[in-house]
């Protein structure tokens, strides 16, 4: 996912429903050099995954709103999220919504540390002003412009600029997915 555009909740959920035919084994959902964008589309992608308190937005002020999900999840298997120094604030909140459930590994190397909301206000003769206006905090409360997002599973090497890091952290995806597979097959039967 290159970026939180308008449009990207409404065509993740339509690429998502029409692979639930194929019956996957798993999903990867790779948000590395994803330098974020509008953060109720990333809300609304991680609730695509998951249900409950996703994080918060905190104002300078200090007033907090708790971000959270508005629909049911689609998908219930294995998640595998890929992430990167490139990953950054709406990105890194959808990552940090999904770390941690038993059935999502986070895979790459740890995220900008940006983490951080804007507000645009238009101006006059199409021109706007994009304006910093709120700090990212994982459900935990982790705040992401101090802390940047760790991943589970380690992948050094290269930068994310070099093509042979994006084939050994998907590789690596790969088979951490399969071991998910393995591992909450029970879990999802029952």
């Amino acid at each position: 996912m290159a970026q939180f555009t308008p449009d990207a909740a409404a065509q993740t959920r339509i690429g998502l429903l029409g692979l639930q035919d194929r019956q996957p084994v798993g999903y990867i959902l790779d948000l590395r050099d994803n330098p974020g964008g509008l953060l109720d589309v990333a809300a609304e992608i991680a609730g695509l995954f998951r249900t409950g308190i996703f994080g918060a937005k905190v104002r300078r002020n200090g007033a907090s709103e708790t971000i959270f999900a508005t629909a049911s999840p689609i998908v219930a298997g294995p998640l595998v999220v890929l992430i990167n120094e490139g990953a950054a604030s709406a990105a890194e909140f959808t990552a940090g919504a999904l770390q941690g459930l038993p059935r999502v590994r986070l895979v790459g190397r740890p995220t900008r540390g940006r983490g951080q909301a804007q507000t645009y206000v238009a101006l006059d003769h199409g021109w706007g002003v994009i304006v910093p206006s709120a700090r990212l905090r994982t459900r935990q409360g982790v705040d992401l412009k101090e802390y940047p997002l760790q991943p589970d599973i380690l992948v050094a090497g290269p930068t994310s600029s070099e093509a042979s890091m994006g084939d050994l952290v998907y590789a690596r995806a790969l088979s951490v997915l399969a071991e998910l597979s393995e591992e909450t097959a029970p879990r999802l039967k029952n």
